[in-house]
């Protein structure tokens, strides 16, 4: 695919995923997150990528409806809950994130929208399979 870069890391490092953003000149427009899909690894992913993310850009997690078992730890906050409050409310808040994290997020994200490609139902509860976060525009 002409101008794509296809870049892997470990979801749950923060710092090897901020090694890999830092080595992007001028960032990232669109950033597609299919790791783990556990939601401590996407919520540290998200908190180390967005701020990569170019002004007007996109974050994409897909597949927020699913959580393996024997990763999703009992006491995390699911993403796809995190982001339906960020979606209604603006603010972001996780234990994964330090409060400087959770006040960027707050403060850059234009908006939130999930979308269910399987079901006609539009409620909140029921977009639970991608989660599209947009970076403000500078």
């Amino acid at each position: 695919i002409e101008r794509c870069q296809i870049f892997r890391a470990d979801a749950g490092d923060a710092d090897e995923l901020m090694a890999v953003a830092a080595s992007i000149d001028g960032g990232f427009d669109i950033v597609i997150d299919d790791g783990s899909h556990a939601s401590d690894d996407q919520q540290t992913s998200l908190g180390s990528l967005f701020p990569f993310v170019a002004p007007g850009g996109l974050y994409i997690i897909e597949d927020l409806f699913f959580q393996p078992a024997h990763r999703e730890k009992p006491a995390t906050l699911r993403t796809v809950d995190l982001l339906r409050r960020a979606e209604v409310t603006g603010a972001f808040d996780s234990p994964h994130w330090p409060k400087e994290t959770c006040a960027y997020l707050s403060t850059n994200v234009e908006r939130v929208a999930l979308f269910d490609s399987l079901s006609s139902d539009g409620s909140l509860a029921a977009r639970d399979a991608l989660g599209i976060i947009w970076k403000k525009s500078a």
